[in-house]
């Protein structure tokens, strides 16, 4: 009876002691894992960041192109019109 007493009392400790074990490696992994969804967060931002300025820049490309080809193309017809009233 002492032996099987004895073994109850080991295992409780042992039970105990994985419990420790368990919580501590429970709070390093979640600090790893707010450290790492911090970091992801900031490259994140300023991957957005990044994507903004070249949209930014290729929208302000893109009008200067179209203004540009706005005055071209009414040029041309300013053209036309006066080559057609002189006839």
């Amino acid at each position: 009876m002492i032996f099987l007493i004895d073994g109850v009392k080991k295992a409780a400790k042992e039970t105990q002691r994985l419990a420790s074990i368990g919580a501590r490696e429970t709070q390093r992994l979640a600090s790893i894992g707010a450290r790492e969804t911090q970091r992801l967060a900031s490259i994140g931002a300023r991957e957005t960041q990044r994507l903004a300025s070249i949209g930014a820049r290729e929208t302000q490309r893109l009008a200067s192109i179209g203004a540009r080809e706005t005055q071209r193309l009414a040029s041309i017809g300013a053209r036309r019109v006066l080559i057609s009233n002189s006839h």
